[in-house]
């Protein structure tokens, strides 16, 4: 500071004396310098005060002397009174001098004062002698007086002494000097005109507020004589602080009128610097200040944000730009005591001015750069979401900002550019907010980030300041980078003149959060009791919850808004609200500042009780105390919006009056009634002062409206002064309309302001003085209702929570996501700006790893969807920078995100496939040579990769390189095919693949399953493509080695894939895939399989899948060369992978040509040659200690599917020469298993029969394990069914004379059970039909004939061979000849089964009685039944047959059903009726026969327990000769032949019966005849073993026969129509008649009755004789010949009697004889001479 006239300053390095000396000479010069005439007084002073330091010359030595020892700003701490004496005396001499005006006397005289407070000289505590004030205010307010005078130089030493008044501890200045001190300067830097002196005073403005501030922070010690505690020092400059701070605040608040906004303006400079002071006191505030209750938060409420408020909607730039950065210094350091300004601020200011059409584009670009700043933080991102858009009580901040800000960057929002500059920069300056978002996002997730390969998957792109670190810098005032005031808005002076006006824009429908009109009666906690929620819901409650809760509301509120009647049953059953009248209130009370009041007021308004309920809660939760009523009235009406019926408002009103005087008992009103017609009346005055539509001469006066009132207060008036107050309140504002938040005076001003700027139209037709106009109306609107929410008490718990969780991230994108991408959209696809395409693509990665982070696949799928878009690789004509930038992120997002990407892999697959084609086409245009004709792949094997591909694709031929059909080449196409294959390599395509070893397990098979996606889509192109196909193979090689389960995953897709691709109808497209697969599979057997796992088989049943389904010939033919190349190869490591294989070899049997089942079959010789001792396992394998349950456990043999694989090839129908070879090779499998080979490597179950095993271990026979065993049986069983009769002999000859001959003695009864039931009745399976089923109409006759026959014979051989084994089987093979007799339409068939009877009955030997007589017996009486052609009876000539009965439900009329006796013409023949009271009593009941089952195997079987093996463990080796009757089980036996347990079987092996005709009957005639037959060889070979019940029992059966067959033949109807037509059939009826009464006559007269007792047989034989002498005696006819041998076999048995016998009976039979002897036939004459012979010797003995 240089001032030629200053006096030489003192230090502690001058000589002694030097104060005294610099104080003489300055008093000594300002009386030189003062002129007598004009400063008398002044001189002297000076002279006395001269004089005075003399006298205290000693005293400033001393004092100086210890000052030289001590710091600078401290005194002696003796003599203070002499201090303060002297001070006393100097001071105001020299104040006096200032007065002078003098510039020279007045500079030295302000150095004079300075250097005694810089040196310590002036206590604050001092006091001038004659006025008693401190001399310190003396000072600074004779300093304040010349603030404004024009010399530089003074005004320097003023700023200078002031800075050290503040500045020094011992001056110690507070309070109202102090703020004179600081008015003092910054008078000088508003009025000031030198520059020096502008900047200077600047400076010692913040030095002082810093000085202030930082004594709140750190008290300074007490000065000397003070005796202040540090707590009244701390008190002292918290008050300092606040003084300072409220009037900065004030001074930034003062409003300026029309003239003051001109930038010389000294109120506009006293805005700027006093906003620009309170920037930098908020900057360097400490801890203190930022915890401070009344700075912190009260001062900064109450003073400094309505300050925000007024100054954040200026037009003018640099306050609108300090504004945002006090703005941004709160959110900063003072967000916690400022959680509900900020709020009001950001949504009601700064967003809007975002929106807004009116704002400048200056303005926006400074908002955007001040979110730029607050997105950088991530915390301060986060806490922004957690606090508002999580919170019931608040507007969602982070979505708005986010969707503004969107609009902002696409240009939808009008961003008031003048030129394409600013428009271009306000949008990158929107985009870079957008993208800087989605980078704090992944920042503050950054800890769940995994990375692969420790690089950085997202590097900074230089979109600010390189150097930035991402931290808020509220300080910043540089411009910004981005050109926003090139073409700057020229604001006139003339558009500020309704500056400080109020008003309402249209864009507002006053549904504001913080508009609360109303106070509260209830505090916040009973505010929420009617809610099943909490509004305000506490900080450590799960962010979901409260975001879930917030949208439910929303969408309740949303419904409300729109009329929609179920909006309270959408909140009610999401239990935010309860279905009652005062939850519903509280409900509208609490969000009325979102709900619509025109909604609400007709829902309270409505007659309904609940509505009416609802309207007096509503109206008891209103707090009108202290109120006048005109104002409560007002306040009321805020909230909804009157009904227009009246009756509606009368009834709101009503409410009204009487919440009032609840409120208000005290008013001028008497009662409710009183209260409620004077609001009435209130009402009406408003309406009538201020409705446009009433004519203003006719509006209601004072004196009117008093008339209408008067009598209405309960029949007194109402105060005239009252009602004088009330009227003139309404007629000076109207009543606001609901949400407005400003009176109605505001409204009508602001509409006048307004009204120019509306009359032009659309905001963008307007000039821009009409935005300039309407802007202002727009921010007085802003600042207007922000005032109104800053003074009004929520009185909400406004917590501010600083959360540390990354869950709020996901919500936070959720909510976000939609605008930031189509933001991202939109400009990527508008713009080729390389700045703007590098930070969308940044925004592409980070929003992709967000959403990948929290595994939210829609929104990543359409992030990633949206970029491979932006690929444009499908039209590579319009390819620009921007697309080549695109597939490289692309690529880098498939490199960095692969574990995250999930599904969205199919779009980067097929960008990367797209790719590969261009790099075939690229490289054909460079090297001029298309590619290789006989490859469908690239040139490239990719990334070292060893497999062989087969040269199979199809030839270029018309189309281009790899599949891509030719069309006429443009230069654009080449140009850019070649941009693209220089900007990325092919390696970097190989990569990505090589890559995937290093993806997560879940993260592979996601990969896999997209990639097989891909490559269908490439092989359905015309021509084919292989790319992806080569790919997926070397996917599959580098990921071999992946842990088993996550390779059986990868396999689970890979197979089906492959299983698809082999069946393509496209040559090269399936002999790739086969080939492919045959590589995978060659390598992955180069692994060994572990014990028990089964992966190989799993790899291979692709072969196998494609085998069956593809109908190509060479699809089928290769899978054979490959197996077998396989099998060739890899042999040694085949496991498991045998079963697939012998399934290939399976199915190839079955195949039609006959190249490939030649080349199975071949194989397999090989096989069977060379490896199988590998299929059997080998023999030093060690044996598990522990058995599975279940049997067999040797994973490592693979005798079964080998077996299976020769049955096939046994089974084929196309070489009978291959089905002889295969019975040979299953030959060989039988003697391997009876050698032993295979045996002694299997582990046999605990569940074996041990005394069976002993035996066989003692005897040293082969162990029979039916695992082993029965597959290659059934394949014998099976190869039976050959239609080849060479080859199905030869298997049936192996099977029962080789096999079972010579092996069956080793079978137990557990394997002959199931042998019969698996392998031989399979056998039988085209003939054997079970109960219900209908028999076959045509079976092929040499199968009957040649096959069939044989096949019971050997079965009823085998069995009785093995009868001591397999007794048990009776009723089983019983039943299969019952099911084989009762199939008449088959002739040979039921031959067949009656000799295999025969053939059974007649080798019987050991059987037991319970045998003959519940088993045989009842089989024959039951097929008796049966046969027996009773249709033929029934026969119409016109109508045909009548239906025959049911099997199941024969007719109650037969005699083997019916529970009646059999009819007989004899009177004594019920005598018979008791004969059978035994078992055979219990006739064909239809009640024991269950539903039949469809199982083939079970239609003939028993219960279970029928066949339990563990009945007869028994293994005797003996044949059937060794009749050892100790084998039988009897209580097996008993429960095998139960009578109704074997009459339920063969009811069960009952065919259905066809329709009948007469070559069916002629079958059963013959097949019945065949039974009689069969009956009388029983009773004549085995007529011992049958009861004689049974033996009864047959004969009645018999009887009913002949008694049924002879009342047909003597029906003259039935011989009339069928006699002629069908003489067959009645000679086979006749025939049955004769066969059976020989039968019943031979046994009665040739086993002595058989059973049947004298009399009846008796007058069975007179019956009989009767007949034939009333129908045959003399008769030449057919019937009555036949009819002759009945009668010579009663004639011969009678004679054979003896002489007793034949007397006994002579008298009833004599007078047959005498008949017959006149008869005509010759055998009965020749018959009848010895009976008479006989009658008469006996008659001449008795004689």
């Amino acid at each position: 500071m240089a001032t030629g006239r200053q006096t030489k300053t003192p230090t502690k390095n001058d000589g002694e004396g030097t104060m005294f000396v610099f104080l003489h000479k300055a008093l000594t010069t300002i009386n030189a310098l003062a002129l007598p005439k004009k400063f008398p007084k002044l001189k002297s002073v000076c002279e006395e005060t001269i004089d005075h330091i003399k006298y205290k010359r000693e005293f400033l030595l001393k004092t100086e002397k210890e000052r030289a020892h001590s710091q600078v700003d401290q005194v002696a701490s003796m003599d203070v009174e002499k201090l303060d004496e002297v001070a006393g005396a100097i001071v105001p001499a020299l104040v006096l001098a200032c007065e002078t005006k003098q510039p020279r006397i007045l500079e030295t005289a302000i150095d004079c004062l300075h250097k005694l407070m810089m040196y310590g000289y002036i206590r604050g505590e001092a006091e001038e002698p004659e006025s008693g004030r401190k001399i310190m205010a003396l000072i600074v307010e004779a300093l304040n007086t010349y603030y404004d005078f024009p010399e530089e130089s003074v005004q320097l030493q003023i700023l200078k002494s002031l800075l050290t008044a503040v500045a020094s501890n011992v001056c110690d200045i507070h309070k109202t000097t102090l703020m004179l001190a600081i008015r003092t300067c910054y008078n000088i830097s508003l009025t000031t005109k030198y520059q020096i002196a502008l900047a200077t005073a600047k400076g010692t403005l913040g030095q002082m507020l810093n000085i202030v501030f930082q004594r709140l922070e750190k008290p300074p010690p007490n000065p000397v004589g003070s005796k202040d505690s540090a707590e009244d020092r701390q008190k002292l400059a918290a008050t300092d602080c606040f003084v300072i701070f409220r009037a900065l605040c004030i001074l930034s608040n003062k409003d300026l009128t029309a003239g003051q906004y001109g930038p010389d303006s000294i109120e506009m400079k006293s805005k700027q610097l006093s906003l620009s002071l309170l920037l930098s006191v908020l900057e360097e505030a400490g801890p203190v200040f930022r915890t401070s209750e009344a700075l912190a938060n009260r001062a900064n409420k109450k003073y400094l944000c309505p300050s925000i408020c007024t100054n954040g909607t200026s037009s003018v730039p640099v306050v609108f730009k300090l504004s945002l950065s006090i703005f941004l210094t709160l959110i900063s350091h003072f967000k916690t005591h400022l959680k509900e300004e900020m709020g009001i601020c950001f949504t009601l200011i700064f967003l809007r001015i975002l929106k807004s059409g009116n704002s400048t584009i200056q303005q926006k670009g400074m908002v955007l750069q001040v979110l730029l700043k607050i997105c950088r933080n991530p915390q301060t991102l986060v806490d922004m979401f957690v606090n508002y858009d999580c919170s019931l009580a608040y507007d969602d901040i982070y979505k708005r900002m986010v969707e503004d800000v969107s609009n902002i960057a696409k240009g939808t929002a009008s961003a008031n550019a003048s030129n394409a500059t600013q428009e271009l920069a306000i949008k990158t300056l929107g985009l870079e907010c957008l993208v800087t978002i989605v980078k704090s996002m992944v920042e503050w997730t950054k800890d769940l980030w995994k990375q692969g390969d420790g690089s950085n998957p997202l590097p900074d792109i230089d979109i600010d300041d390189p150097n930035h670190t991402g931290a808020i810098t509220p300080g910043d005032h540089s411009d910004d980078h981005h050109d926003l005031n090139s073409t700057p808005v020229t604001n006139g002076k003339e558009a500020h003149h309704t500056e400080g006006q109020n008003g309402e824009t249209p864009e507002n429908n006053g549904n504001n959060m913080y508009e609360t009109p109303v106070k509260r009666g209830h505090n916040k906690k009973s505010s929420q009791a009617g809610l099943s929620t909490d509004v305000e819901l506490t900080p450590n409650m799960a962010l979901e919850k409260k975001k879930k809760i917030k949208e439910t509301i929303d969408t309740g509120v949303s419904k409300f808004n729109r009329g929609d009647k179920k909006w309270k049953d959408y909140l009610v059953e999401r239990h935010i609200l309860e279905d009652k009248p005062e939850a519903v209130a509280k409900f509208f009370m609490e969000y009325n500042h979102l709900l619509d009041k025109e909604h609400l007021g007709d829902f309270i308004g409505k007659p309904e009780p609940f509505n009416q309920a609802t309207l007096h809660a509503f109206v008891e939760l209103c707090d009108f105390s202290g109120q006048h009523i005109d104002i409560a009235i007002r306040n009321f009406l805020l909230l909804f919006l009157l009904p227009k019926i009246a009756q509606r408002i009368d009834a709101m009103l009503l409410e009204f009056g009487s919440r009032y005087i609840q409120c208000n008992p005290d008013t001028v009103f008497a009662n409710a009634d009183a209260a409620y017609v004077f609001a009435f009346s209130i009402v009406v005055l408003a309406t009538d002062l201020h409705s446009p539509a009433i004519d203003p001469s006719r509006k209601m006066t004072l004196d009117q409206w008093k008339a209408v009132n008067k009598g209405q207060n309960d029949g007194g008036d109402i105060p005239d002064a009252y009602q004088h107050e009330v009227y003139a309140r309404i007629a000076a504002k109207p009543f606001a309309m609901p949400g407005s938040g400003v009176d109605g005076a505001q409204i009508e001003l602001g509409a006048s302001v307004a009204a120019p700027s509306l009359t032009s139209g659309l905001t963008g037709s307007l000039n821009p003085k009409q935005k300039e106009l309407k802007w202002i109306f727009e921010s007085r609107q802003m600042a207007t209702r922000v005032q109104t929410m800053l003074t009004q008490k929520r009185k909400l718990n406004a917590v501010y929570i600083h959360t540390t969780d990354v869950t709020p991230v996901r919500s936070m994108f959720e909510e976000s996501w939609g605008a930031i991408l189509a933001a991202f959209s939109f400009l990527l696809q508008s713009s080729d700006d390389t700045k703007i395409v590098q930070m969308c693509l940044l925004g592409f990665k980070c929003g992709i790893r967000v959403s990948s982070l929290f595994d939210m696949e829609h929104v990543r799928g359409t992030f990633v969807n949206s970029l491979a878009q932006f690929t444009n690789l499908s039209n590579i004509n319009e390819i620009k920078p921007k697309n080549i930038e695109s597939i490289k992120t692309l690529m880098i997002i498939a490199k960095s995100e692969g574990d995250y990407l999930s599904i969205s892999w199919r779009e980067v697959l097929q960008c990367i496939s797209k790719l590969e084609l261009l790099h075939l086409i690229g490289k054909a245009n460079s090297s001029a040579l298309e590619p290789d004709p006989t490859t469908g792949y690239s040139p490239s094997s990719g990334a070292g990769l060893s497999l062989s591909v087969p040269n199979s694709s199809s030839p270029v031929g018309a189309t281009g390189a790899a599949g891509m059909p030719r069309r006429p080449r443009d230069q654009f196409t080449d140009i850019n095919t070649s941009k693209i294959v220089k900007e990325i390599e092919e390696i970097a395509i190989d990569k990505i693949f090589v890559s995937s070893m290093k993806l997560s397990s879940n993260a592979i098979v996601e990969f896999v399953e997209c990639l097989c996606e891909v490559a269908l889509e490439e092989i359905k192109s015309d021509p084919p493509r292989m790319f992806s196909l080569q790919k997926i193979v070397e996917i599959a090689y580098y990921n071999m080695d992946r842990i088993r389960i996550v390779w059986t995953r990868i396999w689970a897709i890979l197979g089906p894939f492959f299983v698809r691709v082999g069946r393509n109808e496209n040559q090269i497209v399936f002999t790739n895939a086969i080939d492919s697969l045959r590589q995978l599979a060659t390598k992955f057997l180069e692994k060994e399989e572990l014990k028990n796992y089964h992966f190989q088989k799993d790899f291979l049943k692709p072969f196998e899948l494609i085998m069956t389904k593809n109908p190509n010939v060479d699809s089928r033919e290769l899978i054979i060369n490959c197996v077998k190349d396989i099998v060739t190869r890899m042999y040694k490591n085949i496991k498991s992978g045998w079963k697939s294989i012998f399934a290939v070899y399976a199915i190839s049997a079955a195949d039609t040509n006959e190249g490939i089942l030649n080349g199975g079959f071949q194989m397999m010789e090989k096989i069977k040659s060379d490896y199988f001792e590998l299929i059997i396992g080998p023999e030093d394998e060690e044996r598990p200690s522990v058995v599975p349950e279940g049997g067999v456990e040797n994973k490592l043999n693979f005798f079964v599917e080998f077996v299976n694989c020769w049955v096939a090839f046994g089974r084929n129908k196309i070489s009978s020469q291959i089905s002889m070879k295969a019975l040979d090779n299953l030959l060989f499998c039988t003697n391997a298993l009876i050698s032993g080979k295979i045996k002694k490597r299997l582990y046999v179950s605990n569940n074996s029969n041990s005394s069976s095993s002993s035996s066989s271990a003692s005897n040293n026979n082969p162990q029979i394990d039916i695992e082993f065993w029965f597959p290659v049986l059934t394949g014998f069983s099976e190869i039976i069914s050959h239609p080849n009769y060479v080859v199905r002999t030869q298997a049936l000859e192996i099977l029962f004379k080789t096999i079972f001959a010579n092996y069956g003695r080793y079978f137990s009864q557990q394997v002959w059970n199931l042998v019969f039931r698996g392998v031989i009745l399979p056998i039988f399976i085209g003939v054997r039909v079970g109960a219900g089923e209908v028999a076959p109409v045509m079976i092929e006759r040499e199968w009957i004939v040649a096959t069939c026959e044989s096949a019971v014979e050997k079965l009823v051989d085998l069995w009785q061979q093995y009868y001591d084994e397999i007794w048990f089987l009776m009723d089983e093979i019983l039943c299969l000849l019952n099911s084989f007799i009762l199939q008449p339409h088959q002739a040979n068939l039921s031959q067949i089964g009656c000799e295999g009877l025969k053939r059974m009955l007649r080798n019987a030997r050991g059987w037991k009685p319970i045998m003959w007589n519940n088993a045989v017996v009842i089989m024959l009486e039951y097929l008796l039944q049966k046969t027996f052609p009773r249709e033929v009876f029934e026969y119409d000539p016109k109508s045909g047959f009548t239906p025959s009965p049911s099997p199941l439900s024969i007719s109650s009329t037969t005699h083997l059903i019916s529970s009646t006796n059999p009819p007989s013409t004899s009177s004594n023949s019920s005598s018979s009726s008791n004969t059978a009271n035994n078992n055979h009593t219990k006739r064909w009941d239809i009640s024991v026969l269950a539903r039949p089952e469809n199982n083939h195997l079970n239609n003939f079987s028993t219960d279970s327990s029928s066949s339990d093996p563990n009945r007869n463990n028994n293994n005797n080796n003996s044949n059937s000769s060794n009749n050892n009757t100790d084998t039988v089980d009897v209580e097996l036996l008993d429960e095998r032949f139960e009578v109704d347990a074997f009459k339920h079987k063969l009811l069960r092996s009952t065919p259905a019966e066809t329709r009948f005709s007469f070559d069916i009957a002629t079958n059963k005639c013959r097949v019945h005849l065949e039974l009689i037959s069969i009956v009388s060889s029983l009773f004549l070979s085995h007529f011992q073993h049958v009861t004689s019940d049974s033996r009864s029992l047959l004969l009645a059966s018999i009887l009913s026969s002949y008694r049924s067959s002879h009342q047909a033949n003597n029906d003259l109807t039935i011989r009339q129509s069928l006699g002629p037509t069908q003489p067959d059939v009645m000679n086979l009826v006749i025939e049955i008649e004769v066969e059976s009464m020989m039968c019943y006559l031979n046994v009665v007269f040739g086993r002595g009755g058989g059973g049947v007792e004298e009399k009846e047989w008796m007058g069975i034989v007179e019956e009989v004789l009767e007949d034939y002498e009333k129908t045959g005696l003399h008769s030449a006819s057919n019937y009555s010949g036949r009819k002759v041998p009945i009668v010579v076999c009663i004639l011969g048995n009678v004679l054979g009697w003896e002489d007793e016998k034949f007397y006994r009976h002579l008298n009833r039979l004599y007078e047959h004889f005498t008949v017959l002897m006149l008869g005509d036939c010759r055998e009965i004459r020749q018959a009848l001479p010895p009976i008479f012979l006989r009658v008469a010797k006996m008659y001449f003995l008795k004689n």
